[in-house]
């Protein structure tokens, strides 16, 4: 993890308070220029960092910017953020054979899909668009109670994270309010010889803000950055 990164995990962890330069010198082992420099990078990524000279750095609460570092540090997992892809599931599909088990996040997806194939908006600023490819075995015969636990284990996410009641629909939809709010596409690579998977990929979109192009589908105002939603949403998914 470089040094930009370290910063920006310990103002995370921090989100809120102030920190000193000199603390997060102290900390990272590297010098206040550095810090400096780290920080002037973050800003000009899109940021919300305040800067007291009295008081040190502090990462508004308004900031929720995707972070591969920050989902890593919360869950040991190999995290690709990427401003956009064509669809999360696709990426993490060929990501997988060359890079083993990983989580993929997105700020907007071109191509996404729900499970009949149909589109599934997936507007920049308006969602959490992810996809966790974990290796399990799971017989044929099994997927469709692992495709409940899936959404079950999402549906609590969302509660936890907005505060409400949430109620699973056809298996992989998620609803609030009797609005759509979650879409799940969970595929996988299949062993021929066993009959089992090899890998899962769940994908999973939540709306998280309005937009025009989700037209009448519902969103919920997560009381968690998505950074958290998406760690937490893949740690009880890799319990599964």
């Amino acid at each position: 993890m470089n040094v930009k990164d370290k910063v920006l995990q310990a103002l995370e962890f921090d989100r809120g308070s102030y920190i000193s330069g000199e603390a997060l010198s102290e900390k990272l082992g590297v010098t206040r220029q550095y810090i400096w420099k780290a920080v002037k990078s973050l800003i000009a990524e899109g940021y919300d960092i305040d800067s007291s000279t009295n008081r040190g750095y502090r990462l508004s609460g308004k900031s929720d910017l995707l972070s591969a570092a920050i989902i890593s540090s919360l869950t040991g997992a190999n995290v690709y953020c990427f401003d956009s892809v064509a669809s999360t599931n696709r990426t993490a599909k060929e990501l997988y054979f060359t890079s083993g088990e990983c989580v993929v996040a997105a700020e907007r997806q071109t191509d996404g899909v729900k499970k009949d194939g149909s589109p599934f908006p997936s507007p920049r600023a308006s969602g959490v668009y992810m996809t966790a490819a974990i290796e399990k075995n799971i017989t044929v015969d099994n997927l469709q109670p692992f495709r409940s636990s899936c959404a079950q284990t999402v549906k609590t996410a969302i509660e936890h994270a907005a505060g409400c009641t949430a109620e699973i629909r056809d298996v992989d939809d998620i609803y609030v309010d009797d609005k759509k709010v979650c879409g799940i596409l969970t595929e996988c690579v299949l062993c021929a010889a066993t009959m089992q998977t090899q890998c899962v990929f769940i994908g999973v979109g939540i709306y998280t803000g309005e937009s025009g192009e989700i037209g009448a589908l519902g969103n919920i105002e997560s009381r968690e950055t998505r950074n958290s939603l998406i760690a937490d949403i893949y740690n009880n998914l890799k319990r599964i």
